[in-house]
């Protein structure tokens, strides 16, 4: 909701580091939910997901102990020859 009021406004466009720093946030005040929300709906809008988006929903599900949920997101950025970071990695 909030990005989409964001860049609601003609001319204002979401960018990668708007992106980043949303999931960041999400991701740091535990609303992981949100987060993965907000990670499939950039992906469905035809946007490209690269290794941070990922390592940083990684390293969020990994700190609320969702390692399962973190494994398989890092096994699909890997399937789509994304390659991870040591952020990635060292939360894994």
């Amino acid at each position: 909701k909030l990005r989409k009021e964001m860049f609601s406004k003609e001319g204002v466009h979401a960018s990668a580091i708007s992106d980043n720093m949303l999931l960041s946030s999400l991701c740091k005040s535990g609303r992981l939910d949100e987060a993965m929300n907000l990670f499939h709906e950039i992906e469905s809008n035809g946007r490209k997901l690269d290794h941070i988006m990922y390592s940083i929903l990684i390293q969020g599900l990994c700190k609320q102990g969702l390692v399962d949920m973190a494994f398989q997101l890092y096994k699909d950025m890997c399937c789509k020859r994304i390659i991870p970071n040591i952020v990635a990695h060292r939360s894994i």
